[in-house]
């Protein structure tokens, strides 16, 4: 048999067989750059109304509940919204498949971010706090802002990546023109100014929303003391204020992009750990407040939850819901002692 006659496959990269049907076919360059505009501006309402919480809750003498909140929701993005797309996942994909690239550049960041905040619990634990002579407050600030240094970093690095990656693109369209034209479905269905204008209005209801919840949560807290102010803190403002992410991400894990899950799940954590967490503990400081200490099982357990195979099946992922449930619950119940 001669060359000619041989037959000839599409260059097409190996994907793992997710579950019933074909893989879908891969977003055109206007999709790809309007689902990250509307991914960024989730992100941004997301984090907006978590520094509207802190800052409230803060200038209320509520800083513990703040801190709290942000590990809680740390943790919930990490446990129960990721665990929960895996299994919702695994119910319906024997295997999922995810891209190690960008998971493991997120994750390394968020681990460092974690063990960077944990060094001044660390540091109170081993030092006595008579000998420590605040210490332990100056190491706080300076780790906060190396990790907002470093998560300013990191932020550049994307967008260099993201630019280099469209220049390649566009290199290789005109080299080698594809079949693609552009049709209807590839337009936005809202202008980028109006998705920015309506995040804006969204910003100040929520910044409104917000200090209502933070007053009612303080004529709440007061009668039942640390155990509701833990309670509060830890469970009930993550898994509301994460609801939206919770559903993106199960809906993208039951469709089979588990890299839509994970994007949503530990982008959002990074953000908060590398952002909103050191920005939170500098407010603490400036304004002379006392609460930006974390508990060495909340350290612990957030630390643990930071890690990402390349692959997950089900038996996995029952696993890791089982480890991380019984985590979150081990953490408000020392809370709570």
């Amino acid at each position: 048999m001669s060359d000619n006659d041989m037959p000839r496959f599409p260059n097409r990269q190996l994907t793992l067989e997710s579950g019933r049907g074909q893989q879908p076919a891969p977003e055109s360059p206007s999709q790809s750059k309007c689902n990250t505009h509307l991914l960024l501006l989730g992100w941004i309402w997301a984090q907006l109304q978590l520094v509207f919480i802190a800052v409230l809750s803060v200038c209320s003498d509520d800083a513990q509940v703040a801190v709290q909140s942000l590990l809680g929701s740390i943790g919930t993005n990490l446990t129960f919204i990721l665990s929960s797309s895996l299994f919702i996942g695994g119910c319906r994909h024997v295997y999922l498949g995810f891209s190690l690239d960008s998971t493991m550049n997120m994750t390394q960041l968020l681990l460092f971010a974690l063990l960077a905040l944990s060094l001044p619990t660390v540091f109170q634990l081993a030092v006595p706090a008579s000998s420590s002579n605040g210490q332990a407050a100056n190491l706080v600030h300076g780790i906060a802002i190396g990790v907002l240094c470093l998560h300013v970093a990191f932020l550049v690095y994307t967008v260099m990546k993201q630019r280099k990656w469209k220049a390649a693109a566009s290199q290789d369209d005109s080299i080698m023109p594809t079949e693609h034209t552009e049709t209807s479905s590839d337009t936005p269905f809202v202008k980028y100014w109006f998705a920015v204008g309506f995040l804006v209005i969204i910003a100040g209801v929520t910044g409104l929303s917000s200090e209502c919840m933070v007053q009612s949560l303080n004529k709440l807290i007061a009668p039942s003391g640390a155990e509701s102010k833990t309670w509060i803190g830890l469970i009930l403002l993550p898994v509301a204020g994460n609801a939206p992410e919770h559903a993106t991400a199960v809906v993208a894990a039951w469709k089979g992009n588990l890299d839509l899950s994970i994007l949503v799940a530990v982008g959002s954590a990074l953000q908060i750990a590398a952002c909103v967490l050191p920005f939170t503990l500098l407010l603490i400081w400036r304004l002379g407040k006392e609460g930006g200490n974390f508990a060495l099982v909340q350290i612990l357990i957030l630390v643990r939850t930071t890690g990402l195979r390349g692959s997950s099946c089900l038996l996995r992922i029952f696993f890791d819901c089982y480890c991380d449930i019984d985590g979150l619950a081990d953490s408000g119940v020392v809370e709570s002692m």
